[in-house]
């Protein structure tokens, strides 16, 4: 029963990776839905636009992003930064970018780290990432899905 479970399990991951395979999209839209919690721990729910566009690279694993990111605080937050991503291998990305943020009364540079996972379905994607936000002294985590569409 054992060794059933685990083929199974592998031709279902076979299966997904084949069918799911990380798009060749050379332009990549997505729309973000999550939450950001900043370092004192208010939440709010978090909305954004992305657009990536493939670097035409040997192995296609890079492309430029452009992030804008509002997030509904009291005093509601602005993003807008422009980074780098990189696939290493299947769905798996790393993004890094750099940008800044505007709060009702105040603005800063600003710097992001994350990581996701590119689920494909032909050219629509669901992602499940996570970003981690420098501002300054302070930071903030941001997570959620991007639900995203490849040309």
């Amino acid at each position: 029963m054992r060794q059933l479970v685990i083929w199974t399990t592998l031709v279902f991951v076979c299966t997904v990776e084949t069918v799911f395979a990380a798009g060749d999209s050379v332009h990549h839209g997505a729309v973000f839905l999550g939450n950001t919690t900043n370092d004192k721990n208010k939440s709010a729910f978090t909305i954004g636009l992305d657009y990536e566009y493939l670097l035409p690279t040997e192995h296609k694993t890079l492309s430029v992003l452009v992030i804008l990111d509002y997030a509904t605080f009291d005093s509601p937050v602005f993003i807008a930064a422009a980074g780098v991503v990189w696939r290493p291998s299947g769905g798996v990305k790393f993004l890094t970018a750099i940008g800044h943020e505007w709060v009702s009364d105040h603005s800063a540079s600003m710097f992001r780290i994350g990581i996701g996972y590119d689920i494909h379905l032909k050219s629509i994607s669901i992602t499940p990432v996570y970003n981690y936000d420098r501002i300054g002294s302070h930071y903030a985590s941001v997570f959620g899905l991007e639900f995203g569409f490849g040309i």
